[in-house]
């Protein structure tokens, strides 16, 4: 009945079809549903149990459980605080002059070019964004690090 022409005598039948797959494909979600998320115990021995194995094979392999000093917690702020002005400030530059042009260039920067939008300046600045938030980071991360060494970077080299 593919490509059938719909008339007056089997709308009926065609708008019963339709009903009747779309009540079938709701059981179908609801019973689906109902499998996938139905809530399965968590028994709190076997998570006790199993805290305490991996507390006592941490401890045999010699790993302590690392201490939060103050330090560090100043740390956690200072970057806490960073990142809030650092969002603030790129919601301030994207809903500026300067980022709007830099959605023109992306967009189409022949475009932005004639309607009046200097797209190499464009592109410097949104260059000169990218490194300053850059070199935040890499200033936390030289904070936080309690040594910087060419070893205390990650490396997949090697």
């Amino acid at each position: 009945m593919v490509g059938a022409v719909i008339t007056g005598e089997n709308l009926t039948q065609v708008v019963a079809l339709g009903a009747a797959v779309v009540v079938l494909a709701a059981v179908r979600h609801w019973a689906m549903h109902r499998i996938a998320l139905r809530p399965r115990p968590v028994v709190s021995a076997d998570v006790a149990a199993a805290d305490d194995e991996v507390r006592r094979m941490a401890s045999s392999a010699g790993i302590s459980r690392p201490m939060i000093t103050l330090a560090a917690l100043a740390v956690y702020y200072l970057s806490l605080g960073v990142l809030i002005v650092m969002v603030a400030g790129a919601f301030g530059i994207v809903r500026s002059r300067h980022g709007r042009a830099f959605q023109a260039v992306r967009d189409d920067d022949v475009a932005a070019g004639m309607m009046g939008i200097n797209v190499t300046a464009a592109k410097s600045r949104a260059f000169l964004v990218g490194a300053f938030y850059a070199g935040i980071a890499g200033g936390l991360f030289d904070v936080g690090a309690s040594e910087m060494s060419a070893l205390s970077i990650p490396s997949k080299l090697g």
